[in-house]
């Protein structure tokens, strides 16, 4: 299975908090460690139209990263994946070459949004929340680096 580490721009891995890893539990920024809390399986969506839909699933929890509103600051969550695998568009991602080495990753369904580390100073247990494209800046630039498990 091919899993990858997803890291901000700034250095800082996409990762599931270890003491609150469950059902609703934010996201958050922490150092890299590669180890399976911050490791991401990118399932790719059948009928996503257009557009390639994926689901990040984390490796730790078997659970998938997601969004309840589409809406500046709404907070990164880890959601069940639904039954069958039928994970619907409105939870599901998309994510766009920005640069030669990075990446943006949007809600599927709302391109102008973007997956994001809160605030203008990022370290470890920063949140992770969707907020509005401004271009490219650091904490909106993710780059995937694979690993085998």
């Amino acid at each position: 299975m091919l899993y990858y580490q997803i890291t901000m721009q700034k250095g800082l891995a996409l990762g599931v908090d270890q003491n609150n890893s469950g059902v609703g539990s934010q996201l958050i920024l922490v150092e890299p460690a590669k180890n399976d809390y911050q490791l991401w399986e990118i399932a790719f969506l059948p009928n996503a139209g257009w557009n390639v839909g994926v689901a990040l699933i984390n490796k730790a929890t078997g659970l998938m990263a997601t969004f309840n509103s589409t809406g500046n600051g709404s907070p990164v969550v880890q959601q069940s994946i639904p039954a069958e695998g039928a994970i619907d568009n409105g939870h599901a991602w998309q994510t766009n070459a920005a640069t030669e080495t990075t990446r943006s990753v949007m809600p599927l369904l709302a391109a102008n949004q973007c997956l994001n580390a809160a605030g203008n100073s990022w370290a470890p247990e920063t949140p992770i929340i969707v907020w509005q494209w401004s271009g490219g800046q650091p904490n909106e630039l993710w780059s995937f680096n694979a690993f085998e498990a």
